[in-house]
């Protein structure tokens, strides 16, 4: 599995986002993304193209790394590695346990998330019919682990 996908399509499954931004791993103060012609300019040298590596080149149990989703919101996630299984041992991801939902994409960061629901805690503010729409009529902040498993049974 390399760095860029998998992973990468795990947490997006977990947090119930869609993969509309860029993402990069921190592993051993080394950086690791996708990498993009046309953004080149933008990110310089300064990162590996994280298509070129495999995780269990990278990892061994108990490392840590970061991971960072949408640049402009910047979800920033600090990951550490339960064990590394062999391909024959391998079985489908699973969560074990979640609390509360996840952040909506494009919601301005971890404070312009937590605005949006504070705002929807009280249909008296202003903003409420605004933010609702804005956060569409599926958005429920209770999540379902039987929902996530199953979608995550896609990845093998």
């Amino acid at each position: 599995m390399n760095i860029s996908s998998k992973l990468h399509d795990i947490i997006q499954i977990a947090m119930g986002w869609t993969d509309s931004h860029l993402h990069s791993f921190e592993i051993k103060d080394k950086i690791y993304q996708k990498k993009y012609e046309e953004f080149e300019d933008e990110f310089g040298d300064d990162y590996l193209d994280a298509a070129q590596f495999k995780i269990k080149t990278l990892l061994k149990k108990s490392d840590k790394l970061t991971y960072v989703y949408d640049f402009g919101d910047y979800w920033q996630h600090q990951i550490q590695v339960e064990d590394v299984l062999e391909k024959s041992e391998y079985k489908p991801p699973f969560l074990i346990k979640a609390v509360g939902a996840c952040p909506v994409e494009d919601s301005g960061g971890l404070w312009g998330y937590y605005e949006k629901l504070e705002i929807l805690s009280n249909p008296k503010y202003k903003e409420y019919k605004e933010i609702k729409e804005w956060m569409g009529p599926y958005y429920n902040q209770e999540i379902s682990l039987s929902e996530i498993n199953k979608s995550l049974t896609r990845i093998s």
